[in-house]
């Protein structure tokens, strides 16, 4: 302060001047400081009370979802009033459609067609009671208008009784089964049908299916011994079957290996997908000319090469 007195009475005025301005501009920056952190904390508490809004709304919008779930599960558990509709009809005879009429429930009406399809026979109305299910209330409303037939029970009783007495004819059970070979007859296996394998002894409906399936699926057997892969068939069946039949390799289907797609190779048996998969990638580079050049891929062994040999045809497309 001690210089101020060295400067003009104009100096002096500039000084003060700027000292005013400075003062100024530095009341100017808090306040325009404070005026910011008022509406930065105004938003704040805006954002507060809209998340606080919404949080409320959707609280009291899953409440809403939980009534509404609640009440939905009342109404579907809710039992329905059944009302009987009492008809004229045989137990026996009387379709779905009819029953439902009725005004049974679905589930009782169900169990009285299937009570019907396992062979059951309603002789009396009591026993049409003892359906599961069936309340007593029920019973008695429909009790006087069951009619039942005692003509058509019999007729049904009769016709199971001669099935019965048929079935334990001695001439007529023998007719039911093949007769088998009474000699050793060599038999072509590619090309043999499944009635012809069941006149082998040891060889029954299922055995010859699942022999033919399984023929199909090769495209032939090169060996009768490929039968012993079914593991269900009894090694005195194989004697036998050894004994019967050989096999013809000409008429073996072979995979044309350099063309054949990825879901055709993996069909067959004695190819899975990752060999499939192997092969196609193999066929990119060049064509097969030897299922051997496959012999550095770790997913074929010496037995695969062996079986897979009788099944490939290296012709190029």
């Amino acid at each position: 302060m001690r210089y101020l007195r060295f400067y003009s009475k104009k100096e002096k005025i500039v000084i003060l001047i700027l000292c005013v301005v400075i003062f100024g501009l530095i009341l100017l920056r808090e306040a325009v400081i404070i005026e910011k952190q008022k509406d930065s904390i105004e938003a704040l508490n805006y954002a507060k009370e809209k998340n606080l809004k919404y949080s409320e709304a959707f609280a009291d919008f899953t409440a809403k979802l939980k009534d509404e779930k609640k009440d939905r599960r009342k109404t579907f558990y809710q039992k329905k009033e059944v009302i009987i509709k009492p008809v004229y009809f045989d137990p026996n005879k009387i379709d779905s459609l009819e029953l439902i009429k009725t005004g049974l429930p679905l589930y009782i009406v169900s169990n009285i067609l299937a009570y019907r399809r396992k062979g059951g026979i309603f002789k009396t109305k009591d026993k049409f009671a003892s359906v599961y299910g069936m309340k007593d209330e029920y019973f008695q409303e429909l009790k006087d208008y069951i009619t039942i037939d005692s003509v058509f029970i019999s007729d049904v009783l009769n016709s199971r009784k001669k099935r019965k007495e048929d079935f334990k004819d001695t001439t007529i059970r023998q007719n039911l089964y093949t007769e088998k070979f009474n000699k050793v007859v060599r038999l072509e296996i590619n090309t043999i049908d499944s009635l012809t394998l069941m006149k082998i002894p040891g060889v029954g409906s299922v055995g010859a299916r699942a022999i033919i399936n399984y023929r199909d699926k090769l495209g032939g057997y090169y060996s009768v011994c490929q039968v012993k892969e079914l593991t269900f068939i009894a090694d005195s069946t194989l004697i036998n079957i050894e004994k019967y039949l050989y096999a013809d390799t000409t008429l073996i289907q072979k995979i044309k290996i350099n063309s054949a797609s990825i879901p055709l190779l993996k069909r067959h048996p004695y190819i899975n997908f990752y060999q499939a998969k192997c092969i196609s990638d193999f066929r990119k580079r060049k064509y097969i000319d030897s299922i051997h050049e496959l012999r550095f891929s770790e997913e074929f062994t010496n037995v695969d090469f062996k079986r897979i040999s009788h099944y490939i045809d290296l012709s190029k497309p």
